[in-house]
């Protein structure tokens, strides 16, 4: 699932400016009116503004803002489910007094295009890497995390080719995030995968703070954007340990490699220019409205979500 955010002086940082971006149009919308807000997997990573112990930022949602959604589900059963997707907002009317803004910045291997890419091998370990993104704005960096396909080992958040941070990931652990085992009597479904057993279950993150104690997640190499900068991610797969999905050729099913970053920007937004938006192409922040609402968390779900890819 990811969760577009949709109105007047939205920019999607790291597209805006590229001429394109496939989701966006997907949504009926261009770089220079909208922004990736948010996004989920299996591994249904929260969001948490205040992980620092302290809530001064959040995320503006104005008067004039809309919601969008791009959604995709697996069943990996053999009969037809219904299901929902749940997205839990915590939230403060208005904008308080002295808080800061917050601006999401996405990363992709497939950057403006549709995220994922044909598997480079169909065994062992190999890497997939972005171009990179220069920023045109100096800001904090409150927090990262990445997503990853079946077969993936961690995703790496790179400054200067030095890493930030190791979205390290983690197959099963949970009943939930195991394929059942299938009834070879029964007739597969028209245009059915074959699924791998395990599946990705969480998605480790870093956070600029000090954490409020939480040893639970990861501290960032890197605490600030410069224009200095040059940004990429690597996503790190391992089919020797950890098989992928097979489409039904038997070869490896599409992969990704994508991580959202949040950073604080001033209580007012950022207005971006077109160079901020460098080198978006496929692998080898908002004026203030009146009313609205400020989210602080996301607890339930790349920043939540339920059983999506």
């Amino acid at each position: 699932m990811v969760h577009f955010t949709v109105g007047p002086g939205r920019q999607d940082a790291t597209c805006f400016g590229n001429g394109m971006s496939l989701p966006l149009i997907n949504i009926g919308s261009t770089a220079a009116g909208s922004e990736e807000s948010f996004s989920s997997g299996d591994e249904r990573t929260p969001l948490l503004m205040g992980v620092d112990g302290k809530i001064d930022a959040g995320y503006h949602v104005t008067a004039d803002d809309k919601f969008a959604m791009i959604v995709d589900l697996m069943n990996i059963n053999m009969d037809d489910r219904t299901v929902y997707l749940t997205v839990i907002f915590d939230y403060v009317p208005s904008q308080p007094e002295g808080w800061d803004n917050v601006k999401p910045v996405w990363f992709d291997v497939d950057q403006c295009g549709t995220s994922e890419v044909e598997a480079p091998r169909q065994d062992g370990h190999f890497v997939v890497t972005s171009q990179p993104w220069k920023p045109n704005f100096e800001v904090d960096v409150l927090g990262v995390g990445g997503h990853l396909h079946d077969g993936g080992d961690k995703l790496e958040i790179l400054t200067d080719d030095a890493t930030t941070c190791n979205s390290q990931a983690t197959l099963g652990g949970d009943p939930a995030f195991i394929s059942p085992e299938m009834n070879m009597a029964e007739p597969m479904p028209p245009n059915a995968m074959k699924f791998a057993k395990s599946h990705i279950s969480k998605m480790s993150v870093c956070y600029g703070g000090d954490g409020g104690g939480n040893t639970t997640f990861n501290k960032l190499a890197v605490k600030k954007l410069s224009s200095s900068q040059s940004w990429t991610v690597k996503g790190h797969y391992d089919y020797s340990k950890y098989p992928g999905d097979l489409e039904l050729d038997g070869k490896q099913a599409s992969i990704m490699a994508i991580a959202i970053m949040y950073v604080r920007v001033p209580r007012e937004g950022i207005k971006l220019s077109a160079a901020s938006s460098a080198s978006a192409a496929p692998a080898t922040a908002a004026a203030n409205g009146k009313g609205g609402n400020f989210i602080t968390q996301l607890p339930g779900g790349i920043m939540g979500g339920a059983g999506g890819e």
